[in-house]
């Protein structure tokens, strides 16, 4: 729940799903739930430009992850901490996205691989590193609409077409802009 509404831009809904979330599992013994609760945490500060938030809740859960041997858990906390890290300038955070990515492929878990596609480009962007940028959109590009993952597809091509306005190539930039604009119903993040 917390994550559908942030991604309809209701962030006051989406930390009072996370609080609750949190709140009721810590009165439980540790879980995969509480995992991910604090993963989800992690990704709502990093969202937020709040690294120091963002790497301690997710090195939470991924201490908590890895003590239960849950993978998939692994990878989404991996990312969150990573993208913190890497949109602060720490080249570690690199390192621990392009983790999750090969831990996303490996295991087939496709929103995840998607997820770290977009956080790898979308970090390289903002740092202006617009050659690593645009192979991770175009590789996220091509892996999302092979296994149909619309709303990571849409936002990597806006992200593309803010890359390519960067760099003054005017025509793809309105290219990618124009296709994202033709969807119907296209998130307001994106």
């Amino acid at each position: 729940m917390s994550r559908i509404n942030w991604f309809l831009g209701r962030r006051l809904e989406a930390d009072r799903f996370d609080n609750e979330a949190v709140t009721v599992l810590e009165k439980l013994p540790p879980g995969p739930e509480l995992a991910m609760a604090y993963s989800n945490r992690a990704q709502l500060h990093m969202i937020d430009e709040d690294p120091e938030a963002a790497v301690l809740w997710g090195l939470r859960a991924i201490e908590l992850a890895k003590s239960l041997g849950v993978t998939e858990i692994l990878v989404h906390a991996l990312n969150n901490v990573g993208a913190a890290e890497y949109r602060a300038g720490n080249e570690k955070g690199r390192v621990k996205l392009e983790e999750s990515l090969r831990l996303a492929l490996s295991n087939n878990f496709q929103e995840h691989a998607a997820r770290a596609f977009t956080n790898l480009g979308s970090c390289a962007l903002r740092q202006r590193n617009y050659k690593v940028a645009m192979r991770y959109f175009d590789d996220g590009i091509a892996y999302t609409t092979e296994h149909e993952l619309d709303s990571f597809r849409l936002y990597m091509t806006a992200s593309r077409g803010r890359a390519r306005f960067e760099q003054g190539d005017w025509d793809q930039a309105a290219d990618d802009a124009a296709y994202v604009l033709s969807v119907y119903r296209v998130s307001g993040v994106t």
